[in-house]
């Protein structure tokens, strides 16, 4: 990728620029959060909302995302309300 942007010709616009560096920064990002997911239990989920991304559908790419997110972690965030309004002890939280 950064081979496409020194090649780039002087009389490149702006906005070819611009858009190769978008995608520089975000494949980067993709990178970063394949090898985190895993980690959080949304391996086969990022997958999944990388397949829909990739048809073109960002808002659906989004949504499942953050549904598998919130469904998987749904219990460690209840019980952290539930020690922040004070009926658990704090510890043992993370």
């Amino acid at each position: 990728m950064y081979g496409r942007l020194a090649a780039l010709p002087d009389a490149a616009e702006p906005l070819q620029r611009s858009q190769l560096m978008a995608a520089l920064a975000v494949g980067t990002e993709i990178i970063q959060l394949r090898h985190i997911a895993p980690q959080f239990g949304l391996g086969a989920d990022l997958d999944a909302a990388l397949e829909v991304l990739a048809r073109g559908s960002c808002a659906i790419a989004t949504t499942r995302l953050t549904r598998a997110w919130f469904a998987r972690h749904r219990r460690t965030m209840a019980r952290r309300v539930i020690v922040e309004i004070g009926f658990l002890p704090r510890t043992g939280i993370n």
